[in-house]
This record gives C-alpha cells, structure tokens and sequence, in this order.
C-alpha cells in the first residue's frame, strides 16, 4: 500500500458525481462536502459531511458501482483518497469474519440513510436557494461534462 496524500478540493470543486464509477473512499481531513441526491434533473441537498468523516463509502465491496450521489465541496477543504483496493486487501489479509462485519456495518449504514432520506429526517441540512444552488449545479454538469458522464 501506499502512502496517502492530502490533496487541496476548492470551494464548489465537485469530488464526485452520480453516475461515475466508484472506486476510492475520502477521508476528510480539512472543511466538508455537500451531498447532492440528484432525480428527473433536480438537484437535493441530502446532508453534510465534515472533517472528520468519509465519502464514498456505499461501494467499498461492490466491484465497479456506480456513484449514486454527487458531493461538493462547501468550502476550501482537504481530503485523503483511499483506493478500494487498498481497502479490500486489508479486508482479504484479515480474519474472515473483519469482512463480514465491515459487510454488515456497510448495509446497515446504506439502510440508515435511505431511510433518513425517504423520511427527509437529516439534522444537517442547509437550504440552498437561488445563486447558491446554482452555482454548484453548474458545478455538477462541468464536471460531468469533462469526465464524459452523463448531463
């Protein structure tokens, strides 16, 4: 495994976005991100993720998914990125059942947040109206647009 480097993210720099393929978690060492459920051309501000926690992890064990979401940086911010291989190889070389619980807390999160989100009962959510919105959703298309996604 390699060492990890903390990379620079702008302000309203998309990470990622629905529909790319999934291949690394991100560690947020510095600032937050924004995350975007996106359905029939809208876009919704689903939650907040800040220093200290982690993006992208609904795909660690599935190989090749697809980014169901979009995060935005909120602000200057820093993140680590952490292959999934580097992920599933420490997964591999530990005891059989680190797998099955990382499986099993995994599940139980992704439940948890369909849940949150079909029920809207997030705490963090900011509303983002008019200019705000709309810079990030062009933010969002841009990116899309430069890694030949969808629009």
């Amino acid at each position: 495994m390699d060492a990890y480097n903390i990379e620079a993210v702008d302000e309203n720099s998309v990470l990622f976005s629905k529909g790319e393929v999934s291949k690394e978690l991100f560690l947020i060492k510095k600032g937050s991100f924004r995350v975007f459920k996106e359905e029939e051309g809208v876009i919704y501000l689903i939650g907040i993720r800040k220093s200290g926690s982690y993006l992208g992890e609904h795909s660690i064990l599935k190989k090749e998914a697809l980014r169901k979401y979009s995060a935005v940086a909120a602000e200057s911010s820093e993140i680590i990125r952490i292959p999934y291989e580097d992920i599933d190889k420490i997964l591999r070389e530990g005891p059989i059942w680190l797998r099955q619980v990382f499986g099993t807390i995994l599940s139980r999160s992704q439940t948890l947040n369909e849940f949150l989100l079909t029920h809207r009962l997030y705490d963090d959510i900011e509303i983002l109206e008019g200019n705000a919105l709309k810079v990030i959703h062009n933010s969002i298309l841009e990116y899309r647009k430069s890694k030949g996604l969808k629009v």
